[in-house]
């Protein structure tokens, strides 16, 4: 059995970590194909952060899993079960669907666009989103976050043949600077963003 870890595959151009900077400077997804991709021990830390709450969400869930390798210290014990304690409280019963690092997919707007959500619960017409961060430079913020609400989309998609998703909730929980931020929006409102800003986009990217 593999051990618990977290995807590093993600797509070439429109990986929604990065939306932000692609949304707003097209001209920079030609720019970063040229620079070689590069580690840091603060990305490496966030890896194995992840790969820890992953563990533990599915072991509170009854899924069968395997800890993580590393040096798994305290503080990276601790955020992990603040996080799976908040995914815990947005549960709502035994009908909610949770999947935990679920590849989802916005091919719809961007081709080959896809990423890879935390944690997704969803609760009758209601989808969560919830995104695990373990930096504690930068304070993220969830309202019109563009790499939630493309995970959000691709989640939407997930679901839409058989749920009629109305409303969408995506939270940040970022422990180590005690942050939990939450923004709440209509599935249709998504999916207006994602017809307008995201398709001219990416015609910009694909043209220019």
């Amino acid at each position: 059995m593999e051990r618990s870890q977290v995807p590093t595959e993600h797509a070439r151009h429109y990986s929604p970590s990065s939306a932000a900077r692609w949304l707003n400077c097209t001209a920079s997804v030609a720019l970063n194909e040229q620079l070689p991709d590069e580690s840091s021990p603060y990305a490496e830390e966030g890896t194995l952060a992840h790969a820890v709450c992953e563990y533990k969400l599915r072991k509170f869930l009854g899924q069968q899993c395997v800890p993580p390798l590393g040096d798994i210290t305290n503080e990276m014990n601790d955020s992990a079960d603040g996080y799976v304690a908040f995914v815990s409280e947005h549960i709502k019963d035994e009908n909610s669907v949770v999947l935990v690092e679920q590849r989802v997919d916005f091919s719809m707007f961007a081709p080959g666009g896809f990423g890879t959500a935390d944690c997704i619960i969803l609760n009758g017409d209601e989808l969560h989103i919830i995104d695990f961060k373990y930096g504690k430079g930068v304070k993220v913020d969830t309202s019109y976050n563009p790499q939630m609400m493309l995970y959000a989309i691709g989640a939407c998609e997930l679901f839409a043949a058989l749920y009629d998703i109305r409303n969408v909730v995506m939270s940040i929980y970022q422990p180590r600077i005690d942050n939990i931020d939450t923004f709440v929006t209509a599935a249709s409102e998504l999916y207006e963003w994602g017809d307008t800003v995201v398709r001219k986009a990416v015609k910009d990217i694909e043209t220019g």
